[in-house]
């Protein structure tokens, strides 16, 4: 099975997915960051929904941001 990372590429492109761990802790501030986080931005609502459809499968949490 592929994992998350690379099943968020497919749908968002390569270079809108991420673990960096400074990128993480920037958009989670507060909240803890540990080596399961990927950011992920999408550039459509389309990508947005097959995201949230990932997720859903994956049983992964989903936290959203604005700039």
């Amino acid at each position: 099975m592929k994992s998350i990372k690379k099943k968020l590429a497919e749908v968002a492109g390569s270079e809108n997915v991420t673990d960096d761990p400074s990128t993480l802790s920037s958009l989670m501030g507060d909240r803890e960051v540990d080596g399961s986080l990927v950011a992920c931005f999408p550039g459509s609502t389309e990508e947005v929904q097959r995201i949230v459809q990932l997720a859903g499968e994956a049983r992964c949490s989903v936290f959203t941001t604005t700039d």
